[in-house]
């Protein structure tokens, strides 16, 4: 009886009739008596004190009347029997009680249960419980307890901080059910009121009540623990929520109602401003939650969205690590977006996606560092969630310098970390745009691990949380199919290859393809491939790239024969890290001709290159002197033929354009040919002049038109038109 302390006095009188026996068999015992002054202590506190009954007993039942006395301090009034003492003990009780001090009841609680909480308030109840004397959980499912209650001046702390104050509430109990009625008080300072139920109290409790008040995001996070520094969150939530669930899972109740979010502050790691809402309002379905459209902001980035969650909840299945059920639409609309301007900046220098893209595909360095190093710092880590999403999006303009689009849409649908843009439409490089593309993290995870400080994270759990430093980034696979028609031709190659400006004009490119990605999400580049057509139109070759200005210098063609292009193009595949010409035309006003071979992705040169050269502009180049042998001939008879009909024809030059874009090399490859067709074509303007001279005898004749070309008449000897002694 340690730590009881029993108190007071007791009286009975009684008769026990019957054989003396080893048993109680046939006995009978019939006792009544007081009860005076009686107390005890549990744990060292004042239990029970100044407590009277009158008291009945049998063997096998036993009853106090009339009790009286007082219960933690408060007032008890009340009656109870316990009979079958003998077989299964069945209680019948009744009591009223004053209003007993919560911290007091408490005391008599597990103190792990309790912690620091600090319960507030009082309680007073008056209820009957009639059932079995309770031994397990099956005896306590059958006890029935009735009856009223009222709490009055509640409160409970949470890790120090005032969570519930002035909490008044009426209290009803009926069979093993309970329930909170007219509740009313604070809750972290602001106004709360609802109603609650408990159903099956002692078996597996469900749940079902409504709430409804405003809460203080600030406080609200920091009870949450959400790490963010003092200030940073702002904002506040205005509810009115229903909800049912089981009470041993609280993760599994399911929230109805709506949520209305006010001048809203929260910061978001993978931003460089928090994000803001300044009004939305939120509608919790029970399974999930829907948003209508709502303005949403990062520093001046603006954008708003539209939103519908399915199967979040319970919260333990819509957010698995595995296979999680949840599933949401959306809709996102803005006037303009800079992700330059949202996202963090680097502790690298400004270096835009492009730029790393050109220089790792051509084996170069920024600056000094691996384009590989500096994407894996700016994107490691990226990990696309498991849930199924779709969604719209339509962006007036959207800047990622140097890159900028406008009127651009997409629809977006993502299963199982599969990332698919469909019908995307826009204009960038002052041409059109329109293609989709597919992100694939399905497969094994990379061997590199830690995310970097300034990742872009696109799955996090909460604002700001990112995955462990342990978490291996997943393996990543690119699939794309996109056409790019009338852009600036030199703008694109400037911002996406090394070869600079290297053509001018309008460039129309239609690629698909695939290749896997690296950490931060550069192409691999054995790996990448494609096939597609490329024609640039209306412009020209940079004379201020190696290529172009080489082969000028090589043949020592006039500037103008080179640097406009009416037509250049065709089909063109990648793969084993070239980008492989299979037979583009080459147009301009001057020179036509074809192109073959292949470009290294590493910057090396392997072309092919047949030009149709028109004898005037062969005659104006180098060329003659270095085939002719140096004694002139070849370039008279080019003199010639130009100053003849023949001037419009064209020769075919074969040139090899190899080595590298900074260090090309020209070779010519038909010196032969190229000899061979200027004498030919000469010996025929000779014969062609003798034929006209002569009037054309036989079969041998020029055609007519021929002669007829150059304004001569056969018949007068002179050109039609022409005077007397023209020749």
């Amino acid at each position: 009886m340690a730590g009881v302390n029993p108190q007071g006095t007791l009286a009975l009188e009684g008769t026990l009739t019957g054989p003396l026996a080893d048993t109680t068999e046939g006995l009978a015992l019939s006792a009544t008596g007081q009860l005076a002054e009686a107390g005890v202590d549990y744990e060292g506190a004042a239990l029970l004190r100044d407590l009277s009954a009158d008291l009945s007993l049998t063997l096998d039942s036993v009853a106090a009347r009339s009790v009286d006395g007082r219960l933690l301090g408060a007032s008890l009034a009340g009656d109870l029997s316990v009979r079958d003492l003998g077989r299964d003990p069945r209680i019948a009780l009744q009591l009223t009680t004053g209003a007993m001090n919560l911290a007091d009841l408490a005391a008599f609680a597990p103190p792990e249960e309790v912690g620091a909480y600090n319960p507030q308030g009082t309680l007073r109840l008056d209820v009957t419980a009639r059932g079995p004397v309770p031994s397990d959980a099956a005896s306590m499912r059958q006890l029935a307890i009735d009856g009223s209650g009222r709490l009055a001046d509640g409160g409970v702390d949470y890790e120090g901080e005032a969570l519930l104050r002035d909490l008044r509430a009426g209290l009803g109990f009926s069979g093993t059910a309970a329930s909170v009625q007219d509740l009313n008080g604070q809750l972290l300072g602001r106004p709360v009121s609802g109603r609650i139920r408990v159903r099956d109290l002692f078996g597996r409790p469900q749940i079902k009540g409504q709430l409804a008040g405003t809460a203080d995001l600030p406080r609200l996070a920091s009870l949450a623990g959400a790490d963010a520094p003092a200030g940073s969150i702002a904002g506040q939530a205005d509810y009115d929520v229903q909800f049912e669930g089981p009470t041993g899972a609280p993760d599994a109740i399911r929230p109805r109602g709506t949520v209305r979010l006010s001048n809203v502050r929260v910061p978001y790691a993978s931003f460089r401003n928090p994000v803001e809402i300044p009004d939305a309002t939120v509608q919790l379905t029970g399974t999930g939650l829907s948003m209508d459209r709502f303005a949403v902001r990062s520093g001046e980035q603006a954008a708003s969205l539209r939103a519908t969650v399915q199967d979040l909840f319970p919260l333990s299945e819509g957010l698995a690590e595995a296979d999680p059920t949840l599933s949401a639409t959306f809709a996102l609309t803005a006037d303009r977006l800079d992700l330059v301007a949202l996202y963090p900046e680097p502790d690298t220098s400004d270096v835009a996606y492009s730029q790393l893209f050109a220089a790792h595909l051509s084996g170069g360095t920024l600056d000094g560092q691996s384009p590989e190093a500096v994407a894996d710092e700016m994107y490691g880590g990226v990990q696309l969630p498991a849930y199924a999403v779709e969604g719209r999006v339509e962006v007036g303009t959207l800047r990622n310098d140097p890159q900028r689009f406008d009127d651009l849409s997409f629809d977006v649908q993502m299963d199982d970390r599969r990332l698919r843009v469909q019908n995307l439409t826009g204009t960038t490089y002052e041409g059109t745009l329109a293609g989709s593309l597919t992100l694939d993290q399905r497969g094994a995870t990379s061997a590199s691990v830690r995310p970097a400080p300034h990742s872009v994270w696109l799955a996090a759990a909460a604002p700001g949380r990112v995955p462990p430093a342990t978490t291996p980034a997943p393996a990543s696979a690119l699939t794309y199919d996109f056409e790019l028609r009338d852009a600036q031709a030199g703008a694109v190659l400037e911002d996406w290859t090394t070869l600079g400006r290297l053509v001018t004009g309008t460039l129309t490119l239609d690629a698909d393809g695939e290749t896997a990605l690296t950490d931060g999400f550069l192409p691999r580049t054995e790996a990448f491939t494609a096939v597609g057509q490329s024609l640039v139109a209306n412009g020209g070759l940079s004379l201020d790239v190696g290529p172009a200005q080489a082969l000028v210098d090589a043949l020592n063609l006039p500037v103008a024969s080179v640097k406009e292009v009416n037509r250049l193009g065709g089909p063109f595949a990648i793969e084993d890290g070239q980008f492989r010409l299979n037979t583009w035309d080459f147009g301009g006003p001057r020179v036509n001709g074809q192109l073959n071979g292949a470009l290294g992705l590493g910057g090396g040169v392997d072309l092919e290159m047949t030009l149709q050269v028109p004898l005037s502009t062969l005659s104006k180049s180098g060329l003659p002197g270095r085939l002719g042998g140096g004694d002139g001939q070849l370039g008279a008879l080019l003199s010639t033929l130009v100053e003849g009909d023949a001037d419009a024809e064209a020769v075919p030059v074969t040139v090899r354009l190899g080595g590298t874009m900074r260090d090309p090399s020209v070779e010519v490859l038909n010196k032969d040919a190229i000899v061979s067709t200027i004498r030919s074509l000469a010996k025929e303007e000779g014969l062609n002049r003798l034929r006209d001279l002569f009037g054309g005898m036989g079969a041998s004749r020029a055609p007519p038109e021929r002669a007829f070309r150059r304004g001569y008449h056969p018949n007068t000897g002179r050109g039609s038109g022409g005077h007397p002694g023209d020749p």
